[in-house]
């Protein structure tokens, strides 16, 4: 199968360095960048990749651009003006900017790739093409990384639901990626549970099942435990885990805390290296 696709990234410093989302790159044998003033792309590198988290650091030659400031977490509240910024649709000219709110945080989504955590929910238009593009605040400094945006079907109506990775996430997953700058994979915790949203209204994943010998069963987890906990976090969801335990590594100790049998128990867990999918 060939194909094109179209996406947006963000300098993080001045030598040539790009962040994007990795599905933007994702099994591509070519990738060009064209920077604002210019009619000619530039070749660029695809350097690190974290598939999990979404996002991707490319490398151009280039020197003496003007790098992304991020702004600090606890600056970012509810109900902020935003602006969207990106090549929607791959339309002709600059790149369109779309004015919404912070609608929420710390929002958790699943994606093919895993699940995504620290994100913001923003009512700014997103489309495709946004995708690796920046979420700014009123002083232009980036707040996240536009990433997805939630569509209708038969049985959901959604309207003006996007999502872009916080800009915390993207800090440290940036940091990650620039440790493993030869470009491959980012080695991420695994657990060794299946798991489950609650369906009775309370909070936390419902682990359905143990895998034998793993960081979880010799831990002493067990099917039927709900996880509310992890590292000091509560979870709302399965989304959650799957998230905070692939930002980790292998060998990182997590401390869980679980509800079974109406009581919180908790645990440390060491991650093991996640298995081929």
């Amino acid at each position: 199968i060939t194909g094109e696709a179209v996406g947006t990234g963000v300098v993080v410093a001045a030598t040539g360095e790009i962040l994007t989302n990795a599905h933007v790159v994702d099994d591509a044998t070519d990738i060009r960048v064209r920077l604002p003033g210019e009619s000619e792309p530039t070749a660029a590198e695809l350097i690190a990749v974290d598939a999990g988290n979404d996002l991707a650091l490319l490398q151009i030659d280039a020197t003496g651009l003007t790098a992304a400031s991020f702004a600090p977490t606890s600056e970012i509240s509810l109900g902020d003006e935003v602006l969207a910024i990106g090549y929607a649709l791959d339309l002709d000219g600059g790149p369109s900017v779309t004015l919404g709110i912070v609608s929420a945080l710390e929002r958790t989504l699943l994606t093919p790739a895993g699940a995504l955590d620290g994100l913001i929910q923003t009512d700014a238009a997103i489309s495709s093409g946004n995708s690796g593009g920046p979420l700014v605040d009123g002083q232009g400094r980036v707040v996240g990384i536009n990433t997805a945006v939630a569509r209708s079907d038969a049985t959901t109506a959604a309207n003006n639901v996007g999502f872009a990775i916080g800009a915390a996430e993207v800090e440290a997953v940036l940091a990650s990626l620039r440790d493993e700058a030869g470009g491959g994979a980012r080695l991420e915790g695994y657990l060794g549970v299946s798991l489950d949203d609650r369906n009775d209204g309370g909070q936390g994943a419902l682990v359905t099942s143990v895998e034998a010998d793993s960081p979880a069963g010799d831990a002493g987890l067990e099917a039927g435990d709900v996880i509310v906990e992890v590292d000091d976090a509560s979870t709302a969801g399965a989304a959650g885990v799957i998230a905070a335990i692939r930002d980790l590594e292998p060998g990182d100790e997590v401390a869980v805390v679980v509800v079974r049998d109406g009581e919180e128990t908790a645990f440390t867990v060491g991650l093991a290296e996640r298995p081929p999918d």
